[in-house]
C-alpha cells in the first residue's frame, strides 16, 4: 500500500506545517472529509480544525532537486527541449489524477500553447496538463498558498 503524505497551510499563521494524524468525517455515501488535523506547533502537539488549515496530498512525484511535490505547489517543468512551462498542482475530482494549470501571459497564446498538451482543453484561462511521465524536469518553485497572487 502507498503511503499518504500531507501538510497544511495554517491559515491564521500563514505557515506550512506537516500534517502527522487526521481525523475524518464519514457521511455514509459522501466522500470523506477531513475535520481536524495533529500538527507540531510552538514545540507541542496540537488539533487544527477545519476552518484553520488548507489540507495538500502529496502526489506521489518528486522535483528533480528530490522535493515532494503536493498539491498547491507552483511548478516548472518541460515537455521537449523546447517545451517549457510554468502551472501549479490541483487534484482532479473528474479526472481522478493530478493536473497542471498552466499560467501564461497573454491570454491569446493559450490556444496555440495548449496545441501540444495531452489534455488539449483550457480552463479558468489557463490550459490544463495532466501531471505524468511527459513533464520533466519538474521543479518547485513555491506554493499558491504562500504566493496567491500566482492564481490571479
Amino acid at each position: 500500500m502507498r503511503r499518504q503524505k500531507y501538510r497544511i497551510w495554517h491559515i491564521k499563521r500563514k505557515v506550512m506545517l506537516i500534517a502527522y494524524n487526521l481525523a475524518f468525517t464519514d457521511e455514509g455515501d459522501e466522500p470523506l472529509a477531513c475535520e481536524s488535523v495533529q500538527v507540531r506547533l510552538d514545540d507541542e502537539w496540537q488539533w487544527l480544525e477545519d476552518d484553520e488549515f488548507i489540507l495538500m496530498q502529496f502526489t506521489g512525484l518528486k522535483d528533480k532537486k528530490g522535493k515532494a511535490i503536493y498539491e498547491g505547489d507552483d511548478i516548472s517543468f518541460s515537455m521537449s527541449q523546447s517545451q517549457h512551462y510554468r502551472g501549479y498542482v490541483e487534484w482532479s475530482e473528474k479526472g481522478l489524477c493530478y493536473l497542471v494549470y498552466c499560467y501564461w501571459k497573454k491570454h491569446d497564446e493559450i490556444p496555440h500553447l495548449c496545441d501540444g498538451f495531452e489534455l488539449n482543453f483550457t480552463y479558468r484561462n489557463t490550459c490544463v496538463k495532466r501531471l505524468d511521465s511527459d513533464c520533466f524536469d519538474l521543479e518547485i518553485i513555491g506554493n499558491v498558498t504562500e504566493n496567491p497572487e500566482l492564481l490571479k
